[in-house]
């Protein structure tokens, strides 16, 4: 017999422990009240409705993090080239070793 059919509603941060109530009662009802199966449905559509939307926010967390990931593969690869070049200057002897290390640590500390 069932008295109260709800699910948790996360939407209030301070206080998360809220309930969508979508049955309740005074008295029990068997599961194959038709108030029952009602309330078990509109359960279900929320439950769809919110697994789609974690689906959706866990989709744009790993679009961002692809996205992070591709800018600093890049980076990564113009600090190297940017030391090649250096190292380049330095053998060509247009850079003295001291501005060589100069603008080698401004690029590994950036």
């Amino acid at each position: 017999m069932i008295k109260h059919v709800g699910i948790p509603n996360w939407i209030y941060i301070d206080n998360p422990v809220k309930k969508v109530v979508l049955l309740d009662k005074q008295k029990a009802i068997k599961k194959s009240d038709h108030e029952y199966r009602i309330a078990k449905e509109k359960a279900l559509n929320w439950h769809g409705l919110i697994k789609v939307l974690i689906n959706m926010a866990d989709k744009e967390d790993a679009e961002k993090q692809s996205a992070e990931s591709i800018l600093t593969g890049k980076k990564s690869l113009s600090v190297a080239d940017e030391l090649s070049k250096l190292a380049q200057l330095h053998k060509e002897g247009i850079l003295t070793k001291e501005e060589f290390e100069t603008e080698k640590q401004k690029l590994l500390s950036s």
